[in-house]
């Protein structure tokens, strides 16, 4: 009867990163398995047994376990399973459940080294491959647009994914980028960026709200949609080894470069954060490596 609760509560969760956190598949298929396994450990009956001994007992066990390489888990993996179990009961505690206390699970130290910087002159590569490819002219302003977004914009992207039409404002040079939790940033819109999305958005001939849709399909008979997530990375991966790279290339790489570019024209760290719309100034600090 306990463990059926502790299931159902599971079970709401859940529909909550799907339904109101608007959390992808995967991650919430990933903290299913990161609160199963410490279920799976604890062992207990009722979510009100989970106390400081219980978690950093937990964390101990955590740091015995191997992964498939027989080596000891990394710290950001075993930070992975505690912030599933803290957003968890947060969750809980949100919804009725005042006993529960989620500010004594603290995470693991982890050790950032900065990511490779690509070189502007190599950027430039990445930017012109569209141009240089026998795809149609909608597919190469859209792919160019794309590039251009993610480097000169700082973009993640789920947010470039995300976008509409209605979102860019070309007279102030800003992007308004809506959060799935209703709240929303501003993000700047270079002139560069604003050219190339012109261009593309002129070529146009739907009345799709999205900025970037998948011209594929329709040049294949089938209706427009939005790209997808997986869409854009095939999108940098194809165009970056075009350019000639063979070390791999996400968009992610492209968010590095931004805040680089940012700091080295004199913003500090929290200006940079709120350009990047990070949920806490820890994961910029980390774009920059431990000091």
């Amino acid at each position: 009867m306990a463990q059926s609760l502790i299931q159902k509560q599971l079970g709401e969760f859940f529909k909550y990163l799907k339904i109101v956190k608007k959390r992808s598949t995967p991650t919430i298929e990933h903290y299913r398995f990161y609160l199963g396994r410490f279920l799976n450990w604890a062992k207990i009956d009722d979510i009100n047994k989970i106390n400081s001994q219980k978690i950093k007992a937990f964390k101990l066990w955590l740091g015995k376990q191997k992964n498939l390489a027989k080596k000891n888990l990394k710290s950001t993996t075993q930070n992975y399973h505690l912030i599933a179990l803290r957003s968890f009961l947060k969750y809980l505690k949100q919804h009725g459940n005042q006993s529960l206390v989620t500010l004594s699970i603290k995470l693991s130290k982890v050790n950032h080294k900065a990511p490779e910087m690509i070189a502007t002159a190599d950027i430039e590569k990445i930017l012109n491959s569209p141009a240089s490819t026998n795809k149609p002219e909608i597919i190469k302003l859209r792919d160019r647009a794309i590039l251009e977004m993610l480097f000169g914009s700082g973009l993640s992207v789920s947010e470039l994914v995300n976008l509409k039409i209605k979102d860019l404002d070309f007279k102030k040079a800003e992007i308004n980028i809506i959060k799935s939790n209703l709240k929303s940033r501003l993000a700047s819109l270079s002139n560069q960026t604003a050219f190339w999305l012109k261009k593309y958005l002129s070529e146009r001939k739907d009345k799709d709200n999205f900025v970037f849709v998948s011209h594929d399909r329709a040049l294949g008979g089938r209706e427009l949609m939005p790209l997808t997530a997986r869409s854009v990375q095939r999108i940098v991966k194809y165009h970056s080894q075009k350019a000639g790279f063979s070390q791999r290339i996400t968009p992610h790489k492209f968010r590095y470069y931004f805040a680089a570019s940012l700091k080295k024209r004199g913003n500090d760290i929290k200006e940079i954060y709120e350009r990047l719309g990070h949920n806490c100034l820890s994961t910029t600090k980390n774009y920059f490596g431990n000091s």
